[in-house]
């Protein structure tokens, strides 16, 4: 994870060993909150509340630890990502993330999942 950051030149980075402890916390795949960051907010360089998008980026938990845990457990308890929590598939997760744009935003995720071992 701390590769992937570094390649891209992400100010998240330091906090990537977080990234995986917090998706094995709340049963997501590692990979989940760092492809949304770089989907939202271009791997965290472009944001102004939270690097992934939540709340149109209007809300803020906290530091960027806090966003991950926050957006974490948010993603693995509302009703909205069921779907997505029974079967993994980054395009039902497109589905609840960003509905209105699903198509678009799954591919963006696989472009940036590709990345990742």
């Amino acid at each position: 994870m701390q590769r992937f950051f570094a390649s891209q030149r992400s100010p998240l980075e330091p906090y990537a060993q977080d990234f995986i402890r917090i998706a094995n916390t709340y049963d997501l795949p590692y990979y989940l909150l760092p492809v949304v960051s770089c989907v939202e907010s271009s791997c965290g360089k472009n944001y102004q509340k939270n690097a992934f998008g939540w709340g149109s980026d209007k809300i803020d938990y906290g530091n960027d630890f806090e966003d991950i845990q926050m957006i974490a457990q948010k993603i693995s308890s509302l009703p909205v990502y069921k779907e997505y929590m029974k079967t993994k598939d980054l395009f039902d997760f497109a589905l609840a993330y960003n509905h209105p744009y699903a198509k678009a935003y799954y591919k963006k995720l696989i472009y940036f999942r590709s990345q990742l071992p």
